[in-house]
């Protein structure tokens, strides 16, 4: 999004970072997905929590501080405890981000505030 905004071609973008210090796989193959547009999940979120949990157990017993690895696992929990909430769909998350950027929806700030009160509220 930021290329495109910015009057760059994404995939050129993408093709002269991979040429660098910044190409991995990653860009390789999440860039290629940003740029096609498709956020179709690939990884259970489960499995993340679950490597999250060694990571953090290991650091533990080596006395090492992760903090990033914390927030992490924090967000995982916060996740499941999101999880009675209706899921969203990735395709109608993409359509209202392509209308964001060209300007054709304008979101409504008190609406989302009151919302995400609503979703606290749930939690």
């Amino acid at each position: 999004m930021f290329a495109a905004k910015a009057g760059a071609d994404p995939a050129r973008v993408r093709q002269a970072l991979m040429g660098g210090f910044a190409s991995s796989k990653i860009l390789e193959v999440h860039g290629e997905r940003m740029i096609k547009r498709t956020f179709d999940p690939g990884f259970r979120i489960e499995l993340h929590q679950k490597d999250l949990n060694l990571a953090l157990g290991s650091a533990r017993k080596m006395g090492l501080s992760l903090p990033n690895t914390a927030t992490a696992q924090e967000l995982r929990a916060a996740t499941e405890a999101l999880a009675g909430l209706p899921a969203s769909d990735p395709q109608r998350v993409a359509a209202v981000k392509t209308a964001i950027e060209r300007g054709e929806y304008q979101p409504d700030p008190a609406k989302i505030a009151s919302q995400l009160l609503k979703m606290e509220e749930q939690i």
